[in-house]
């Protein structure tokens, strides 16, 4: 094998990873009708079937609410009546409008994903890092035949399956994150719909919590993409050893599985 040929499958190698964790950003910045504008038609289908049903469930909500409050003759007051009313009033405004509510969350999030996904992380592992792999080939005694650049590949090869499945792993998750956004938004109205009532309120703020997590799981990622290219290039001494690189892809991996529950523990349901 010829030195050539080895720092052009480090450089490829490389490039496939920043290009996917570019790709990956992307998305995570996107709106679901950027990503996939032929599904904003079928998530308002969506949401407006559920929405007859989620004004019906907020009615029972609040039905029953008035009868728990009547059988402890907690209506005599007018104030607790008035209160029960605006509460069925504030829940119907809030489905009826849950979707433009839930666009404002995700913009906010949007808008911070955008600025910690700019500059330098659209080359998250840094200049120096495919570089110092190729300083440390210009380096190498070829040997017989190019022996040595063929043992050097070979050692080189599990960490480059592991970029490989990392990019994997992050595109992977990064779907599965705008599908759930997705979802979240087609069905809004059932869980918020709770809200009429006192007793069934938690799920409505359950439900927001666990979209806010999933919005929040974005940024996290982004987050892990940033740290990860600064630990590599802070790591660089000159011929930083293969297997320091090889449990830093690992660790990668294990953060972008781990966002989604660190994301829902930083907002309290986990």
């Amino acid at each position: 094998m010829d030195k050539n040929s080895l720092i052009a499958y480090i450089n490829e190698k490389f490039s496939d990873l920043n290009t996917s964790i570019a790709n990956a950003i992307s998305v995570l910045i996107q709106t679901p009708s950027q990503f996939a504008p032929s599904t904003d038609s079928v998530i308002s289908f969506i949401f407006n079937t559920v929405l007859v049903t989620a004004y019906v469930l907020a009615a029972l909500f609040f039905i029953i609410d008035l009868c728990n409050k009547t059988l402890m003759f907690e209506t005599s007051n007018y104030e607790v009546t008035v209160k029960l009313l605006l509460r069925f009033i504030l829940a119907k405004v809030i489905v009826e409008n849950c979707r433009g509510i839930m666009g404002i969350i995700f913009n906010a999030f949007s808008d911070i994903s955008t600025q910690l996904g700019g500059g330098s992380l659209s080359n998250p592992l840094g200049t120096n890092v495919a570089q110092g792999l190729i300083d440390h080939v210009n380096t190498m005694d070829g040997g017989i035949f190019g022996i040595n650049y063929l043992a050097y590949k070979l050692e080189l090869m599990p960490t480059m399956l592991m970029l490989w499945v990392a990019s994997i792993i992050a595109g992977v998750i990064v779907l599965g994150r705008m599908f759930e956004i997705m979802i979240y938004t087609a069905i809004a109205p059932l869980p918020l719909s709770t809200l009429a009532g006192e007793m069934s309120h938690d799920t409505a703020k359950k439900f927001l919590q666990n979209y806010i997590a999933v919005c929040l799981q974005g940024i996290i990622i982004i987050i892990a993409f940033r740290l990860f290219g600064g630990i590599i290039v802070d790591s660089y001494s000159g011929n930083i050893g293969v297997l320091t690189y090889l449990m830093l892809v690992v660790v990668l991996c294990l953060t972008l599985f781990k966002s989604g529950t660190w994301a829902k523990q930083i907002v309290g349901i986990a």
